[in-house]
């Protein structure tokens, strides 16, 4: 037989076979499954169109930014194990950059049961923000931590320029530190971000919105979750300028001015408010 494999396909299936000219052609084509245990494999596995389910199969130190520019799922394959993204000692840039803008705007990039560690401890300079998000669709779904990033603002998740993130039921958001303004950056062209679930804690910003910040034409929704245990040292240790609250919880937050909720404009609310 000749066998062609098309685009560097990790795994492969035999789908068809045809005749042509006394041989025999079978077309090959990929299972859309990667898994990977090292940064360039999931640096390759990223960027491969032919890849739609991405199994972190182990703790991975991140020491380049992974960029995702399309529809694709990033896991641990075992939901009681769950595998790490680390940032490296000398590694200041975006860990997990998604960008949709090269017509890919309605896809969805899905992170469950997988962890982000911005290693605050171990990285002593200012990095990036752990997630960026623009032009493109992010789900955070159950079993997603973004923790331990210390940035210069948004020190969890930058959304920006037409792209949606939601933060789902069992996904949690912990322990960043901002040296600016929020720990969930929402600004500008139509950046979008809705918690439906999940809890954004423990978290510290030096300026305005402990939980979310949203500002400069961005836009932010609360439907569900717990934001508790944030400090701003400025304005809004929960949310700030967060417009639509329409379910979820407030709690324990800390700042010099509205240590829950703080808005320069009108906050539309439903549901109980105590």
């Amino acid at each position: 037989y000749n066998v062609f494999t098309g685009d560097a396909a990790p795994g492969t299936q035999a789908a068809k076979d045809t005749v042509l000219d006394g041989y025999k052609y079978i077309r090959i084509e990929p299972t859309g499954v990667a898994n990977v245990k090292t940064l360039t494999e999931l640096q390759a596995a990223a960027q491969n169109q032919y890849i739609s389910l991405i199994n972190v199969m182990n703790d991975i130190t991140i020491t380049d930014t992974v960029y995702v520019r399309r529809a694709v799922t990033i896991q641990s394959p075992d939901a009681s194990n769950v595998s790490k993204l680390i940032r490296g000692k000398s590694h200041t840039d975006v860990i997990l950059d998604f960008d949709g803008a090269n017509g890919h705007k309605s896809d969805v990039v899905t992170l469950k049961n997988i962890i982000v560690d911005g290693n605050k401890d171990g990285n002593t300079q200012t990095a990036s923000p752990a997630l960026k998000s623009k032009s493109i669709l992010v789900n955070l779904e159950s079993g997603t931590v973004i923790e331990n990033n210390h940035a210069k603002e948004g020190a969890a998740i930058y959304v920006n320029h037409y792209s949606t993130v939601t933060m789902k039921e069992g996904s949690e958001i912990r322990n960043n530190v901002s040296e600016s303004d929020g720990t969930v950056y929402v600004i500008g062209n139509g950046g979008y971000f809705e918690m439906a679930g999940g809890t954004i804690s423990g978290n510290t910003v030096a300026g305005n919105g402990g939980g979310i910040y949203e500002f400069g034409g961005g836009s932010a929704r609360m439907t569900g979750g717990t934001i508790s245990g944030n400090t701003a040292k400025g304005n809004g240790g929960g949310v700030y300028n967060v417009e639509r609250l329409y379910g979820g919880t407030i709690t324990g937050n800390v700042a010099a001015s509205g240590a829950g909720v703080y808005s320069e404009g009108t906050v539309y609310l439903k549901g109980t408010v105590k």
